[in-house]
């Protein structure tokens, strides 16, 4: 909690603010909380704060916050004003709230709502995300785009002989050989069991498409390490 006068210049902090943020009280009693700003982040949301106390005397929303450390963390801030009789306003207070764990939570479960858990590929959800932009982006220029579809021959024999773990590796180890045969701007992803798609953007031929493709086989036919054994 910060309380300020009404110029904004800090009166006092409690015990919660300086092991949140790391600033004593004492070093910022008589300061705008202004050096709380990261330089350059949240420039609109904190020109949204200034206009909603200049037009309110209240503000209420999302921040990052820098931290004596020197990070920059998300803060839940409340802001609201206090009046005397005559509706004048004499104080200000502030109460912030660290919402950095929230925050990496919401950022985990978004990532296990795109990305395949195993192959840490993009699932069915992100992929057809990435193509309708590619559609998008295809249409407003004369390079194609081609979808590719990979899938392994015989997977299921692997599990069935050597097991599912097996399995696994051998799914993980495809999902980086595809993406080492491709370029850093396309796409590959997981749609499910051993079947892969790719995203191959600004394709300038078909023999452009067909150098990619066999580099894909190329590399697919080298030899998978596999629980100590090469296959």
């Amino acid at each position: 909690i910060i309380m300020m006068d009404a110029d904004f210049h800090i009166i006092s902090v409690n015990k919660a603010f300086e092991e949140n943020l790391g600033y004593p009280g004492k070093e910022i009693i008589g300061k705008n909380p202004k050096f709380l700003r990261p330089v350059g982040g949240n420039d609109i949301l904190y020109e949204k704060m200034d206009m909603a106390l200049k037009e309110s005397g209240r503000f209420s929303g999302e921040l990052l916050v820098s931290t004596k450390q020197g990070a920059v963390i998300p803060e839940l801030v409340n802001i609201n004003s206090i009046k005397n009789d005559e509706g004048e306003i004499i104080n200000y207070f502030a109460i912030y709230q660290s919402i950095a764990q929230q925050k990496e939570t919401e950022k985990k479960l978004k990532k296990m709502a795109q990305y395949d858990n195993l192959t840490k590929l993009p699932n069915r959800f992100l992929f057809r995300f990435r193509l309708l932009n590619a559609f998008e982006r295809m249409e407003q220029s004369d390079m194609k785009t081609a979808l590719v579809f990979v899938d392994l021959d015989d997977f299921k024999n692997v599990n069935d002989t050597l097991g599912h773990d097996a399995g696994d590796i051998v799914l993980i180890q495809t999902a980086k050989k595809i993406s080492q045969s491709i370029r850093k701007n396309d796409t590959v992803a997981r749609l499910g069991g051993d079947e892969f798609v790719i995203i191959l953007e600004d394709i300038q031929n078909l023999e452009n498409l067909k150098k990619i493709c066999k580099k894909i086989i190329i590399n697919l036919h080298e030899p998978f390490p596999l629980l100590g054994t090469t296959y």
